[in-house]
């Protein structure tokens, strides 16, 4: 029974650890959008999630003076749930199978999030003019042409490292992992 507590704990911080890691890359750029010289500026997580005023930007021909990214709760949930049920499940659970499906579960939801930055990120854009008054529009990143960066493969990579220690976390008994 002694193998059976040792595996449970390094197989929690295991998974813990891969949910940090998959936090962390909020800090690793996630998108790139043209500027007003038409080049791609990075964009880290943390400003698509939480988001960030970036000026001028150029979007189909038109240069809008004030460009702002938009909060987005959903790549928050992307960034961030796979640590919370991480963690609290295995605090508060003692069944293996149940912490482990729990936890494939929020990494799966994870990498849906993280890898579709393109389709939930949005800008909102504005210009004032003289002529035609204020002209303002929301955008999501794939009309802006963003380009994903490599913070995202890394933060959906990790999701999948950690979904694949669940499987195993959860599966650990009918695999015979620490039975020997």
């Amino acid at each position: 029974m002694n193998k059976t507590k040792g595996f449970n704990k390094i197989g929690k911080l295991i998974l813990i650890l891969l949910a940090l890691l998959t936090s962390l890359t909020i800090f690793l750029p996630v998108i790139a959008l043209p500027n007003e010289v038409a080049s791609l500026v990075d964009y880290k997580g943390i400003d698509v999630v939480f988001g960030k005023e970036i000026g001028m930007i150029l979007f189909s021909g038109v240069y809008y003076s004030n460009a702002i990214i938009n909060p987005s709760i959903m790549l928050f949930i992307g960034f961030f749930l796979p640590l919370f049920v991480t963690i609290i499940t295995s605090l508060l659970i003692k069944n293996r199978r149940i912490v482990g499906f729990s936890c494939a579960i929020s990494f799966v939801i994870s990498i849906v999030m993280i890898l579709m930055v393109k389709e939930i990120g949005s800008c909102y854009l504005a210009n004032t003019n003289l002529l035609t008054g204020l002209n303002e529009l929301t955008r999501y990143f794939k009309d802006i042409d963003g380009v994903v960066k490599y913070g995202t493969y890394v933060g959906a990579s990790l999701s999948i490292l950690g979904l694949i220690t669940s499987i195993v976390y959860c599966f650990a008994d009918y695999l015979q992992l620490y039975r020997r």
